[in-house]
């Protein structure tokens, strides 16, 4: 009540500042419309995809914890099952592991992990998910001699059901199909649109950089939009690369804000409520800006005193650019 009194809701920047709320609720209420709509999935189209993905991305495969000792010869192989037979522990099957083994991983102690079926040679996969742990299995015939190997811990295939899987499925799906439906839409106004646009306008310094559906776009536009970018992520569109990018945002702006007034989607219930109370949190934070920002007067001369008692902190030191040959 205090800030319409004021006057505030008068000022060309908070009109201005208004439309923009204005148009951003209208592209919101135009993108749920346009492409949400057209690109949630359907439940037949989650199953496919789940189904399709369900070996491999939903299941995961039964998975035994093996160690290995291989030796060259299949006596030496029942000679050292007999010893592990009498010393079941992991620390005797490590050292003997390191001292006798011709596998590539007596340094682990043969320790080859959690493993899934194919990751090992077929007698010893066979073998390995065959053994109950603590088993430790006969001496089997491999290419560079004889394995025996130990199971300690087994874990069994898990199938992340369709319930499990279907919110993240559906996420994943909907962005995808958001994207293609954004982009259809997009080309589709730019199709049915007058655009003229100077490509070279930027690099030449040109004032007219783009007419669309005849609205100019110029320089002030595009400074003016570079201006609403924060300080910290401004430099990176302070390029031609990055100026052209921006133009291009403008230019669709147009074609979207077009798009949406010819729809009259400043009528939809969604887009009044959105305006409305964008509209008093603007009235409020402008009235509070004025009784209180506004009003602070800075004393030219105390500034001065300021800055000469802490000058210190604003000296930097003289620098030279070198270059050295010794």
């Amino acid at each position: 009540s205090a800030a319409l009194k004021s006057g505030v809701a008068n000022d060309p920047a908070f009109v201005a500042g208004l439309a923009d709320a204005r148009n951003r609720a209208m592209f919101q209420d135009w993108y749920q419309r346009t492409v949400d709509a057209a690109s949630a999935p359907t439940e037949k189209q989650l199953k496919a995809a789940y189904n399709k993905d369900l070996a491999t991305k939903y299941t995961t495969p039964e998975k035994v914890h093996v160690y290995e000792l291989q030796v060259p010869t299949k006596d030496s192989a029942a000679k050292l099952r007999a010893v592990l037979l009498a010393d079941t522990s992991v620390k005797k099957w490590d050292t003997l592991a390191k001292q006798v083994s011709t596998a590539p991983d007596k340094a682990n102690g043969g320790d080859e992990g959690l493993v899934a079926r194919g990751s090992l040679a077929k007698p010893v996969e066979d073998a390995a998910f065959a053994l109950k742990v603590g088993d430790i299995s006969q001496p089997i015939s491999v290419k560079d001699g004889y394995v025996i190997i130990k199971v300690t811990e087994k874990k069994p295939r898990v199938v992340r059901t369709y319930a499990d899987v279907r919110n993240s499925l559906a996420a994943d799906l909907g962005q995808q199909s958001s994207n293609d439906a954004y982009q259809k839409a997009v080309t589709e106004l730019k199709a049915k649109a007058a655009i003229v646009q100077d490509t070279a306008a930027i690099d030449k310094g040109k004032d007219t950089l783009a007419i669309v559906n005849g609205i100019l776009i110029d320089t002030n536009a595009l400074a003016a939009r570079l201006n609403m970018i924060p300080p910290f992520y401004r430099s990176q569109f302070d390029t031609p690369e990055g100026k052209k990018r921006v133009l291009d945002n403008l230019i669709l702006e147009k074609l979207l804000l077009k798009e949406a007034n010819a729809r009259k989607l400043w009528l939809d219930n969604k887009v009044v409520v959105d305006v409305l109370n964008r509209r008093a949190g603007m009235l409020i934070d402008a009235y509070r800006k004025q009784m209180t920002t506004d009003k602070v007067v800075l004393d030219s001369a105390q500034l001065m005193a300021d800055y000469k008692a802490n000058i210190a902190d604003y000296k930097e030191p003289a620098k030279v650019h070198v270059r050295e040959i010794t």
